[in-house]
């Protein structure tokens, strides 16, 4: 079987859209979860027995449930209630629900590798929260959160697959309704793997950046 991308690459102008509703789908979802999952993972990490319960029992659900599940619940149920979400609406809430408990995991492991003495001492200078976060937090968690998160963001990049379950023309939808067209499924396949395999590229070369800035000490 000879491969013949000309077809295929001739309409690359619906790849590029599916492949652009998947990199937006990303960054909502990142803007929204990754201080959705700093308040959980702090918040796992009170000294409330309370707040430490209610989010581990949230947690242990949420991320038990497939994503999937969780972007089906968020875009029947609310209807049932005379409440419905765009279909943009609904991937990004239910994407944002599951990866904030999911970044939080992260998030937590890198606050419980800093000594707690080092919170004691900041409190003691009278700093605000915000600088103790930025100036003495974030360089010390950020080595150790960086490899996983990163993981994450790029399973996050695929799993927006899933939001064609919610009628989005994200990459593999566009994909899958090119089959028809160009009776090309191989290439029409190898094109949209190309394209993701490149965006996780990106991602690692920004993950060997910044872990250049934030090395291990």
């Amino acid at each position: 079987m000879t491969l013949d991308f000309a077809t295929v690459l001739g309409l690359w102008p619906a790849f590029a859209s599916g492949a652009g509703m998947t990199l937006l789908l990303t960054a909502c979802v990142l803007v929204v979860a990754t201080p959705l999952a700093m308040l959980v993972a702090t918040g796992r990490n009170s000294r409330s027995r309370l707040s430490r319960t209610i989010l581990a029992v949230l947690s242990w659900i949420v991320r038990g449930i497939p994503p999937l599940l969780i972007l089906l619940i968020v875009f029947f149920v609310p209807a049932d209630f005379g409440v419905n979400l765009p279909p943009f609406v609904s991937a990004i809430t239910g994407l944002s629900l599951y990866m904030s408990f999911t970044f939080a995991e992260v998030f937590r492991a890198g606050l419980l590798s800093i000594d707690r003495g080092q919170y004691q001492a900041a409190d003691a200078l009278g700093l605000p929260p915000w600088r103790i976060f930025r100036r003495l937090i974030l360089p010390q968690m950020m080595p150790a959160v960086l490899p996983p998160y990163v993981s994450h963001v790029s399973s996050l990049l695929k799993n927006t697959s899933l939001a064609t379950v919610v009628a989005i023309r994200e990459l593999t939808a566009v994909g899958k309704s090119l089959l028809a067209v160009t009776y090309r499924p191989l290439e029409t396949l190898i094109v949209v793997g190309a394209i993701y395999a490149a965006f996780s590229a990106v991602l690692f070369v920004v993950q060997a950046s910044l872990e250049r800035r934030w090395p291990k000490r």
